[in-house]
């Protein structure tokens, strides 16, 4: 596939962007920059839409490999828009242009993506075309270029929406991804309809061949946010939330799921669920029954609408994994901004009480639902977060301000003080973390501004980087290896590639004015996923009608 080079050398520090006094670096806007007020694009310049949803890969000599999601506006339709993959790369201290490198469909379908940087010099990725879920690679040194991309590979071919990949020592890769699971009609699933499971691949083989897929939760419940790191021994460690289902619009929150895999994806020990303390759980309790009260009309029965509320629910569980193997957790309360670590010594097969993490308060949950926290360890053993949310001290709740993209780290007793990452007026979400040589901390994120926190159409979501450096001590990665050759005669039949995008683009595409309707990112997936079944329900009604015609003429 060959798309378009978007030659756009951007500036590489934006106005109004301070970094504070902690070490990291003033942050570098990765993606295109928006246009200023009153402002018009030069002539044939090629204008994306909002970029969000950014990913991170470091390779073996520290280069920074990052992806995200935007498009560009073919119409004034959300049906017209070209879905696109772009990258952008920090290699020896020097920015390329951004490029698409995967055009994966049209319509504004979310391009969810995950990116690794195997020990076999490629650059391996998944993302989401359409709701399908593809697979590709890339020579790490040439994955600027689109045309140096694999043809992509069909990896689930359902109603994707989450999807994580991680690699092993080993030269393999496995899959995450939640899809949805349309109810049979005779059962349907009275706890969360037509709500997503948690399936998995795995390819031993560099991305050569795959395996059938396996379905991972098998529960009644929505799964969301998988999150997945491999540790020294080989040992696949992966965690989500499981209850409510953003993407079907149904269920409500309950547990943070952790699963592992001694034997690099062949079995899974059984899950351990993450939930608040009783003493939390009552206090949230409480607070739920207060709150229906409020909402109550004066002289109503009270409500039972709390008693429909699971207190001990958690979101966002975020994990990460120390060089012994053992994982730690962070996840939000889903009824309060209290946000708690809980932590295994022993490889995650039994775990300590979870605990506040003192002078921090999540986001307001109903501000946006989509967010992440970011976690990873260094070579000292030390956790570092990456969150969005206040400083305790500093917050007022009479007094409405930004959330901060906020730093603390965790030594296994106590944390440090919250450090602001970045100073402005923008809305942090979404950040990625990883550590290169065990002492030094690389994060991407994307931001909103306080007019477009729900207008991804503004097109003015824009992706960011930074870094710094620690005095944990140097852990050198491991080094490159060429993986043994694979025969071909399983692997996975490839798709026909997408649409690749139009090397120019005419002029009144080029003149197109912004969307008028909303994305489909921001339409409930269950109504797309009607939709499209639409045809095949129109058939089964016609042969269900004309079969009753011919027994009541029979009769």
């Amino acid at each position: 596939m060959l798309l378009l080079p978007a030659v756009l050398l951007t500036p590489l520090f934006a106005e109004q962007v301070v970094a504070q006094s902690g070490g990291w670096r003033t942050p570098v806007e990765v993606s295109q920059p928006p246009l200023a007020p009153g402002e018009t694009p030069a002539p044939d310049e090629r204008r994306y839409g909002s970029s969000w949803f950014a990913d991170l890969a470091l390779d073996n000599a520290g280069n920074a490999l990052i992806s995200w999601y935007s498009g560009v506006a073919l119409g004034g339709e959300a049906s017209n828009s070209l879905d696109l993959l772009m990258y952008r790369e920090l290699r020896d201290d020097n920015w390329s242009p951004i490029n698409e490198v995967q055009a994966p469909a049209t319509g504004g379908f979310t391009v969810r993506n995950s990116v690794v940087a195997g020990r076999d010099g490629r650059l391996h990725a998944i993302y989401r075309g359409g709701t399908q879920l593809f697979y590709v690679s890339a020579p790490i040194d040439a994955a600027f270029s689109a045309q140096n991309w694999s043809p992509p590979r069909l990896l689930a071919d359902g109603s994707t929406y989450y999807n994580a990949l991680a690699t092993d020592n080993a030269g393999g890769f496995h899959a995450f991804w939640s899809e949805t699971v349309i109810d049979d009609p005779l059962t349907p699933n009275e706890v969360c309809a037509n709500c997503s499971d948690l399936y998995y691949r795995r390819s031993l083989d560099s991305g050569v061949t795959w395996e059938p897929e396996i379905n991972l939760s098998r529960s009644q419940e929505g799964e969301n946010r998988p999150v997945v790191v491999v540790d020294e021994q080989n040992r696949i460690h992966i965690t989500w939330d499981e209850g409510v289902d953003w993407y079907a619009g149904n269920g409500l929150p309950k547990y943070g799921v952790y699963l592992r895999s001694d034997d690099r994806g062949a079995t899974w020990r059984a899950p351990a669920r993450f939930s608040l303390p009783a003493d939390a759980a009552a206090i949230v309790a409480a607070d739920l029954v207060e709150q229906a009260a409020a909402r109550a009309e004066p002289g109503s029965p009270a409500s039972n609408e709390p008693l429909r509320e699971f207190p001990a629910a958690v979101q966002q569980t975020a994990l990460a994994v120390d060089g012994q193997g053992n994982p730690t957790v962070v996840f939000r309360s889903a009824y309060n901004e209290r946000v708690y670590v809980q932590r295994s010594l022993d490889g995650g097969d039994n775990w300590q009480s979870p605990g506040v993490i003192p002078g921090v308060l999540a986001r307001n949950i109903q501000d946006n639902n989509l967010d992440i926290y970011g976690l990873a360890f260094d070579g000292a053993g030390n956790l570092h977060l990456l969150m969005v949310g206040f400083i305790q001290a500093l917050f007022d709740p009479n007094t409405p301000t930004n959330p901060t993209l906020l730093h603390l780290t965790f030594d296994g007793d106590e944390w440090t003080a919250p450090e602001p990452v970045v100073t402005n007026d923008l809305y942090p979400e979404y950040p990625r973390l990883q550590v290169y040589n065990g002492n030094e901390l690389r994060a991407v994120w994307f931001t909103r501004s306080r007019d477009d926190l729900f207008n991804s159409e503004r097109a003015r979501y824009r992706v960011w980087y930074s870094e710094r450096t620690l005095g944990a001590p140097v852990v050198a990665p491991l080094p490159l290896f060429t993986p043994i050759p694979t025969l071909q005669a399983t692997a996975t039949p490839m798709p026909a590639p997408p649409t690749p995008a139009p090397t120019a683009l005419p002029a009144d595409a080029l003149a197109a004015a912004p969307l008028t309707d909303r994305p489909n990112w921001e339409r409930s997936g269950l109504s797309t996923i009607l939709l499209s079944l639409l045809p095949a329900i129109t058939i089964l009604g016609i042969v269900f009608a004309v079969r009753a015609l011919i027994v009541r003429w029979r009769s």
